[in-house]
Parts: C-alpha cells; structure tokens; sequence
C-alpha cells in the first residue's frame, strides 16, 4: 500500500463484483464512486471500506492506492469507500473488505440476483431453463441470502426456542403453586378474615392484604433473579462483536410482569375469601 514509500503489509478480504453490486444488495459510497462501465480504467481500480481505512491509517484515500503483493506488483487505484456493512455474522466484528472488478463474468463462483417475492417460484423456474441453456455442463443450483442468515444465527435461534418452552413451563408451575398456597393460606385464614370483615374493613382492603403478603416474596425473588439474569446475559452478549447493553428495563419489565401473573393468579382465592359471610368464618375451625 502507498502513497508513500510505505511498505507495510495488511491482509484484506477480497470480493469481486461486477457494475451492479450496490443496486442489488443496497451498498452506499460514503466516499468516491462505484465502478462504472464508461470507466475502462477501473479494471485495475478498487474500492475499500471504512474500516479498511482505518486498518490502513489513510487521511486521503482516494488520493492512495495499494500495492498487491504478486508476481508483477499490481497498483491498484483507490476509486471508492464503501460504507461498512456486516458481510459475516454479527458474531465477528466487520473485518477490512476489497472489492475488485470482475472483468470476466464466466469466473465468478456465485451470481447474485434481486427477485420479487410475489411469484419466486416461477422466477427461479425461469432462471434454471436460462441457466441449463448457457450452461450445459454445470447443474443449476441456487440459495436465499436470508437463509444463510438463518443458519448464521441457527444457534441462537434454537436457544431462544428451547428457552421460551422452559420459560412458559416454568410460568405454570409457579402459578400453580401460587394458586394452591393461596387456597391454603385464604382457608387457614379465615377465621382471621371474618373478624376483620366484623371490625369493619372492605373487602378490596382484604384482597389487597393477602395479594401482598404474596407479592411481597414475588419481589424478594425478583431481587434475587436480577443478579443472576445480568451476569447469564452479559456472558451471552460478550459472543457478539454488536450488542446491545443492558439497562434497567428489561428487567424492571420482568418483575411488573411477574408481579401481575402473582396477582392474577392469588387474585381469585382473595376475591373468594373476602366475600365470605363474615359469620360463617368465624365458625370456621
């Protein structure tokens, strides 16, 4: 790479395209240009991206070039500064990139196409037809981008499904022993509800009682859970090159939501209990 008389050596990675490479995968310049077609020198061009300029510390890129390391020592003008855009999972950070121009079609290893999806198997059927016309020899084979994407964050998604199952299993058997422990305590209380409900005190006063002796337990584990989830998230996180970071809401979300199924859940047997006669329950034994 120069400008200068700099003779240092950097690895890049290396794409070849053609013309349409911005238009098709939605690419923007955040310098320079693309190559274009009127330009016959830009088969010995190239084009970088941001981070590539970082790597290699130029002030003026488009007044570089860089020097390719082979049996003649290529210069390669540098035309365009691509915006850096994630071209592997999100997993690795976003790696110093080259694009040289394709000058011979037939070369390419893969053909890049935009299609619509409003009829995509008729499209790709027409494809297959063309493809088996100019290239008898070569089977036609083809995949979807976001199918690739897919199995870039096959992982996480089996993760997330594993989870929600055990998350909603683990939801019902908390509300069943909530609902059976407030079964238990409203019984073992009902003595205690009658002479209440004598001296005078509403019922919603009742229910708002016994659903915080419950709620109160719910928060004391909510406040033992929030350690535990930050330190198992963080660690998770620590795997992506881009994350998010952790703030106070997702986990005060959490605890408001596992405070209204408590309630919900407790809500019923309160409800029961502080509508009960007043002298029933106190001949309750």
């Amino acid at each position: 790479m120069d400008g200068s008389t700099s003779t240092d050596i950097h690895l890049l990675n290396r794409f070849y395209a053609d013309y349409d490479l911005p238009a098709t995968l939605g690419i923007h310049m955040a310098e320079g240009r693309f190559f274009a077609i009127e330009n016959a020198t830009d088969s010995s061009a190239i084009i970088i991206n941001q981070e590539a300029v970082r790597s290699l510390n130029l002030d003026d890129p488009l007044n570089q070039y860089l020097l390719e390391p082979s049996l003649h020592e290529i210069k390669r003008n540098i035309i365009g500064i691509v915006k850096d855009f994630n071209y592997q999972s999100a997993h690795n950070p976003i790696q110093p990139m080259a694009i040289e121009l394709n000058s011979d079609p037939g070369s390419g290893r893969f053909l890049l196409l935009r299609i619509r999806n409003e009829d995509s198997r008729r499209t790709i059927s027409y494809l297959s037809n063309l493809w088996n016309e100019l290239s008898k020899d070569q089977p036609f084979e083809y995949f979807y981008l976001d199918e690739e994407f897919d199995r870039a964050y096959h992982q996480e998604i089996k993760l997330r499904s594993v989870y929600l199952v055990f998350s909603i299993i683990a939801i019902l058997i908390a509300c069943l022993g909530l609902y059976g422990l407030a079964s238990f305590t409203a019984e073992r209380k009902t003595k205690n509800i009658g002479i209440r409900k004598t001296m005078g005190a509403s019922t919603s006063g009742i229910i708002y009682q016994l659903s915080l002796e419950f709620n109160k337990w719910v928060m004391i584990a909510n406040m033992i859970a929030w350690p535990t989830a930050f330190f198992l998230m963080k660690n998770w996180l620590e795997n992506f090159a881009f994350r998010i970071s952790l703030g106070l809401w997702p986990f005060l979300a959490a605890s408001l939501f596992a405070l209204m199924i408590a309630t919900l859940t407790v809500l019923y047997q309160a409800y029961r209990a502080a509508l009960k006669n007043p002298i029933e329950s106190l001949r309750f034994e």
